[in-house]
């Protein structure tokens, strides 16, 4: 999909009163970024976010589990050159960039801005309710 259309989709999901965005796409971030009223970066050490990928994508080809678009993990998707196991390594540090960049930039507008960088993610509710 061309990126001006993906990102004209993602302005058009946003038209509403409330709504929540979850992902890390860098061109449709300054389609949301702006209007949103709050923004969460879930952040964990890396020490605990890669074996919890590690887990859930080897139990993901080991039961053959359906993901989405109707996909399945295969030997290759798990230790592959694309495998998300070795893409989360390799994005781990732009992505942070990127977002303390975004944060920098939105700092004193308004936006509530949260970076939580605890291992349990239950406790953020608390803080953001």
């Amino acid at each position: 999909m061309p990126e001006a259309d993906f990102v004209a989709g993602v302005g058009a999901e946003l038209r509403g009163e409330r709504w929540v965005v979850d992902g890390q796409f860098p061109a449709a971030v300054d389609a949301y970024a702006g209007t949103s009223d709050c923004l969460i970066w879930v952040d964990p050490p890396l020490h605990v976010a890669w074996p919890r990928l590690l887990r859930r994508t080897l139990r993901r080809w080991i039961r053959r589990e359906e993901l989405y678009g109707g996909t399945r993990e295969t030997l290759w998707t798990v230790i592959g050159p694309r495998s998300i196991l070795w893409y989360a390594l390799k994005v781990r540090t732009p992505q942070r960039r990127a977002n303390e960049a975004l944060f920098t930039r939105l700092t004193g507008t308004g936006i509530r801005l949260i970076r939580f960088r605890g291992t349990d993610v239950r406790s953020l509710v608390g803080r953001i309710t």
